[in-house]
């Protein structure tokens, strides 16, 4: 398996001990969250993280924490790694994951602009994974590329928000923004079945 999900975790940890340890910061950091239909209305979409008990948390900002935070998996691609050694052909595969960190953030409270939020953020996201965790997951290799931030809160709330009837709160009260990041993990070929590792 390719842990996706525990690497997301991972993030946040760092995130949170670093970046986000200051006090002001109250935060609530989740992990990888789907757009989910609300029901009794059609396109309606709403972006809910789905826990361990399989329940859907709600995903928008609310009174109780002044930084919101939750993943999204945009798409993942596969490729075969050729291995150096001669004869042994093909034992490896690259797995590489489109992935959007999503942030909601009160910008009274805390002081910060959008960029200065995606600087602290972005500072805390690691740039690979420790050994101890490479070798429990038998990952050959796993890094953490930012590829890019986007800035646009109106078309991502749209985006993230799908033709809701959520209130819209002011511009100048809130900070959305996206930082885009790929996990590009090489694992043994024999590692997929679960079974095998």
């Amino acid at each position: 398996m390719s842990h996706i999900k525990e690497i997301v975790e991972y993030i946040n940890t760092q995130i949170l001990a670093s970046s986000l340890a200051d006090s002001r910061f109250t935060p609530n950091m989740n992990g990888i969250a789907v757009s989910v239909p609300t029901e009794g209305v059609t396109g309606t979409y709403l972006p809910l993280y789905i826990n361990s008990d399989e329940e859907g948390q709600y995903l928008g900002l609310d009174d109780i924490y002044n930084i919101q935070v939750y993943h999204k998996n945009n798409g993942i691609a596969w490729q075969a790694v050729q291995d150096i050694q001669f004869g042994d052909g093909n034992k490896y595969y690259k797995r590489s994951a489109q992935m959007s960190l999503i942030a909601f953030a009160f910008r009274k409270p805390l002081g910060l602009t959008a960029e200065e939020l995606d600087m602290l953020l972005t500072a805390g996201i690691p740039a690979n994974l420790p050994a101890t965790m490479l070798q429990h997951y038998n990952l050959n290799q796993a890094l953490i590329t930012l590829t890019g931030s986007n800035f646009d809160q109106f078309n991502l709330y749209k985006r993230e928000f799908q033709n809701s009837n959520l209130p819209v709160l002011p511009v100048t009260d809130i900070i959305m923004l996206e930082i885009k990041y790929k996990i590009d993990i090489i694992l043994r070929k024999d590692c997929v079945n679960v079974l095998s590792c």
